[in-house]
């Protein structure tokens, strides 16, 4: 009988880890960074243009969460799936804050809290929806061993 050996490729190594990582904050960081470089002095006051980078930058982050969730083994061999699972979850509740401070910050940096009234345009309104199906998922998720999903 053959034994199997635990051969380490390319995929279990300390760099691969690192180049993965540092593609990931490019990846999350990229829309932010595209839009500072096509426009560098849009207008608006500065809690507008936090509002949307907070906005690009939470979105990419649950954009990505496929990915860290995905169990792919290219991925989670260098770190461990438990290692990246806790990444999943750090990242989700990094992401919620920074979507619900982007109506936040528009409301006051346009110096107007009409966005939070249902006479609203239906994006805007589809948007507070979407914000708070994202956040009842978040609560979900957080609280699965309570509801006793396993």
């Amino acid at each position: 009988m053959k034994q199997q050996q635990n051969k380490i490729g390319w995929q279990d190594t300390a760099c691969w880890g690192a180049f993965l990582a540092v593609i990931y904050v490019l990846l999350a960081a990229a829309p932010v960074l595209l839009a500072l470089a096509d426009n560098p002095s849009a207008g608006g006051s500065a809690a507008v243009q936090a509002a949307l980078a907070a906005a690009m930058f939470g979105f990419s982050l649950i954009c990505l969460q496929v990915v860290l969730a995905g169990r792919f083994k290219t991925v989670d061999r260098p770190f461990g799936l438990d290692v990246l699972m806790r990444f999943h979850k750090a990242m989700g509740i990094l992401a919620v804050p920074l979507l619900l401070s982007h109506p936040l910050l528009l409301a006051w940096g346009h110096q107007s809290w009409r966005l939070f009234s249902f006479d609203m345009p239906w994006q805007v309104n589809l948007g507070k929806a979407t914000l708070l199906v994202l956040l009842l998922g978040v609560i979900f998720a957080l609280c699965f061993l309570k509801l006793g999903v396993d």
